[in-house]
Formats: C-alpha cells, structure tokens, sequence
C-alpha cells in the first residue's frame, strides 16, 4: 500500500456541479423509450443513454415535430447525456437549440427555459469558460424566480453553479454574495420534504470554504447536523459526511494560519486540530455504530488517515489506512477505487492559484472520494 502524501499548503476543493436534472421538465413524449434512459443514467451508463437520447430526438424529427416543446425536452435529455458523457460541445449545442425551440414556441420567461439554461451554464463551466457561464444562469435564476417566487428552493442548484463560475473568474465578492443567498434559502426552506439538507449544506460550504470564511462553513454542518437530528427523513448515516466536512474545515483553517505565520506568536492554536480530531472520530464512530454503506465508512477512515499523516500521526495513520485498505479490498468491484486512492501519490493539501478552481472535467480523478 502506497502511503498518500501530503504537500503542506491549504487545500480547496473545486466545486462538483450536479447531474441531477431540474424539475418541471415538459411533458415527454409517451412512446418513447425514457424508462431506458433514465435507467442508462441511474446506472452511469452514459454511453447507452446518449444513444437511447439519439434514437428519440431523431424519432421526433422525422415525425415533423421539430419545433414542439416536447422535442425540447428530448434535446435537453440528450444534452444532459453528452455532457455528463464528458462532451460539453455536444450538449452546448443541443441546449441552445432546446432554449431556441422554448423562446419560439412561448416566451421568455417561460419555466421550460430553466433547465436547458442550467445545462448551457454546467457545459461552459466544464470547457473552462466560466465568463459564458454567468449569464445562462443568471438567466435560469431569474426565470425560476419569476414563476415560483424569489424564495423557491430549486433555485439552490443554480445559484451553487452561479457561485462556482464567479469563483473561477476570481469575483469573491460576488461568490459571497450568492453564497449568503444560498445560506438564507437553506434556513428558510430546510424543512422541504424535497430539499436534501445534508447535500445542500456541503455545496454551500465548501463554497464558503473557497472564500476562506470557515466559520460559515462550519455553522452550515452544524445547521445540517441540528435539523437533521430533529427530523425523521435522515438516518443518522447520513451524519457521516458533515462531521468530516467540520474536521476537515478545522484542519484547513490550521494550516492556512500556520503557513501564513511570519513570527512565531502568528502560529494558529493546536485547538483547531484538537477540534479537527474530535469530529474525524465521530464521523468514523457514526460510520460504524449506524446503518451506513462502506462507502461512508471508508470516507470517514481515510479522512481520518489523511488528518493523521498532515498532523505527523504516522503509527495511527497506518491504522486508518489499513481498515479503508480493507473496506477496498472486500470486494473487486472496488479495487479501481482502491487503485485510485490508496496505490498512488495524492495530494492532500494543495495551492490556492489565482485560478481558484480548476476545471470539473480535468481534476475529476484526482478528487477526494
């Protein structure tokens, strides 16, 4: 087992867009097969369901509905397929042509504008060009607020994809801007039986921890953790992934500090590791105690492996490594994950560049599990 090495500057971690289509879809076209591309998608069969998606949209045309909402919404299905498909081009061009079908057929604010916008968005982030990312999203926000409200949550996603662009383009101030947006959304809607509460909380913080506001990103868990324990829609599994999030927000405050430190009364106290320790043993006793799924387990283990070797634990660090080594290693379908993560080199702190975010789709497989 190759042992993960640390370089000792502050991490922060780009941004994951989400796959998860947006809601108020138009209606789909009964004949057509969308049982099968929704189960290529669930199944990350993304090859399938771009040729499922084809199959349909040229069904559509031949039959001359060319320009019907409803051949929108099969443009916008085989968009999403190509860009998670890793072909933004593609999508690009079937999401203009979805939003040119939607402006012609109803009007400019109509809500079936609002998920092909969301793609436009998602697939210039993934060709690195954040700058044309900003207005189709702007544009989705605007015309989800027109028809639902300026406090609807499915604006949330949005909003998170809206951040991101304006962190890559370096625009802080204006990443906080939407960041406090999302925090206010996520109070005010967190008991919305459709809204998950504990995804939402890690997007918004790790927004936050982009913007080195760490105590917002932490009190982000902690709301998540609260509500979360109040309300019958969350096992207590789903706890796992907060309480590392807190740890790993202390740990990179530390650091940020210490290596900012020009005079030794400037180090950071050995309290925010303290508190970095306590919440990455929680995470792995929650992990172990409750009903969670190895993959909750080994991301509470190797987080905690990770905390040992930045924080010179070796002998406990081989511990943790050795039981997420195990978890890896019970089944062969997760030895590509194993190869991954444990039998190779992986940075676990790395540099803030100008350029603060990398592209989704060159620095997906060297992220953190």
């Amino acid at each position: 087992m190759t042992i993960r090495i640390p370089l000792f500057i502050v991490l922060f971690l780009a941004t994951i867009a989400t796959a998860a289509g947006i809601p108020n879809r138009p209606t789909q076209d009964a004949e057509s097969p969308r049982s099968d591309f929704a189960d290529a998608l669930a199944q990350q069969n993304f090859d399938e369901a771009v040729v499922i998606a084809k199959a349909r949209l040229a069904g559509a045309l031949d039959a001359g509905r060319r320009h019907q909402l409803e051949t929108a919404a099969l443009y916008i299905d085989l968009a999403d397929a190509q860009r998670l498909n890793a072909d933004p081009q593609a999508a690009q061009a079937n999401y203009e042509a979805a939003i040119d079908i939607v402006e012609s057929q109803a009007d400019m604010l109509n809500i079936a504008l609002e998920r092909p916008l969301f793609g436009l968005g998602h697939a210039m982030l993934d060709q690195n060009r954040p700058d044309l990312a900003v207005l189709p999203l702007e544009r989705a926000v605007h015309v989800r607020q027109v028809n639902d409200g300026p406090h609807d949550a499915n604006q949330i996603d949005t909003l998170h994809a809206l951040a991101t662009a304006f962190l890559r383009l370096g625009d802080v101030s204006q990443a906080g801007l939407i960041a406090d947006r999302i925090g206010y959304l996520f109070s005010r809607n967190r008991a919305d039986a459709d809204l998950d509460i504990v995804q939402t909380a890690v997007r918004l913080g790790t927004i936050y921890r982009n913007l080195f506001r760490y105590e917002d990103e932490r009190s982000t868990y902690y709301s998540a953790i609260t509500f979360a324990k109040e309300s019958a829609r969350f096992p207590v599994s789903s706890m796992v992934e907060p309480h590392v999030r807190i740890a790993q927000s202390y740990s990179h405050e530390y650091f940020e500090l210490y290596f900012g430190a020009s005079e030794p009364d400037d180090l950071p106290s050995k309290e925010l590791l303290d508190m970095a320790r306590s919440f990455h043993e929680q995470a792995v006793e929650i992990a172990g105690q409750s009903n969670s799924n190895w993959q909750q387990q080994y991301r509470a283990q190797l987080a905690l492996g990770d905390f040992y070797i930045m924080t010179d634990n070796f002998a406990d660090a081989r511990t943790a490594y050795r039981d997420s080594w195990q978890l890896l290693t019970a089944d062969p379908a997760r030895h590509d994950r194993r190869r991954t993560d444990m039998e190779s080199a992986v940075p676990l702190l790395q540099p803030q560049l100008d350029n603060m975010i990398d592209s989704e789709s060159s620095d997906r497989s060297s992220r953190r599990p």
